[in-house]
């Protein structure tokens, strides 16, 4: 069985304010460490391969989590509606998760177990050894995930291989995508360099991952829904790219529209 990791349905505050509160260091440990966890309880599960950034950005959320349990005790009224949304966005999450069908909560769940896990680790104890414990906690959750790894079930037909080989490209370019939105949210980019990021950073491996996955021959209609799935998603940062350029609102529509049909066929990829 395939299953794709939703993206998770969150505010884009709760997941930038991650970064001030953990700083640069402690955000990237958790996110790659979050990520690597979903991927590893996934794998844990023989017969059931999933692509998608859903566990990293589960894992984002788990550590915001955590942060708000470590320093209840401090929080203002804003801190505490924040946490109150917090609370709501992963209730909502795991809902769909749970009700949908081809979502892989293992990976939803595995990320923000770890995600909370290396929140606690980082905020509990000295505020001036910081930094060697976030480095501590990088460390250690690196190796552990490593030695998780070995008791996954390695795939064992081409199928599998070929899945496997497009997980990493497609979750580097949904990280990428909600970097750029972010971005152009808070104004720190302009149209013209979101899409010039679109074309230069997400649009050359995705094709390249798609052209690879057809030549691989991989058949069936497991095989057809893959590559359509890459397909209508490469048509809508296409479309969502070209639309920026030209200050066009309904083709940027129109792409975004595509996108979220992206979503939708990843959805039935398990049916």
């Amino acid at each position: 069985m395939v299953t794709f990791r939703a993206e998770a349905r969150c505010a884009p505050h709760q997941l930038t304010a991650v970064e001030p509160l953990f700083g640069r260091i402690g955000f990237a440990a958790i996110y790659l460490i979050s990520g690597l966890v979903g991927s590893v309880a996934t794998a844990l599960r023989p017969g059931v391969v999933a692509v998608g950034a859903s566990g990293a950005i589960f894992g984002v959320l788990g550590a915001l989590g955590a942060y708000y349990v470590v320093h209840r005790g401090r929080m203002d009224m804003r801190a505490s509606r924040d946490a109150t949304g917090l609370l709501v966005v992963v209730g909502y999450n795991l809902v769909v998760g749970f009700t949908q069908s081809g979502i892989d909560m293992y990976a939803h769940l595995g990320g923000l177990a770890a995600g909370f896990a290396c929140g606690l680790a980082i905020e509990l104890g000295r505020r001036g050894a910081r930094l060697p414990r976030t480095l501590a906690v990088g460390a250690i959750g690196l190796a552990a995930v490593i030695a998780a790894a070995f008791l996954a079930p390695a795939p064992v037909d081409e199928d599998r291989r070929a899945i496997l080989a497009l997980a990493p490209v497609e979750q580097k370019a949904l990280a990428r995508w909600g970097e750029l939105v972010d971005q152009s949210r808070t104004g720190a980019i302009t149209d013209e360099q979101t899409a010039a990021a679109i074309e230069q950073d997400i649009l050359p491996p995705w094709r390249a991952a798609r052209d690879a996955l057809d030549r691989s021959g991989l058949g069936g209609p497991m095989g057809a829904k893959l590559l359509e799935y890459m397909r209508v998603r490469q048509e809508g940062w296409e479309l969502m790219a070209e639309a920026l350029r030209a200050q066009d609102g309904d083709a940027f529509e129109r792409g975004h529209k595509r996108f979220l049909e992206a979503d939708q066929l990843a959805g039935k990829l398990s049916d």
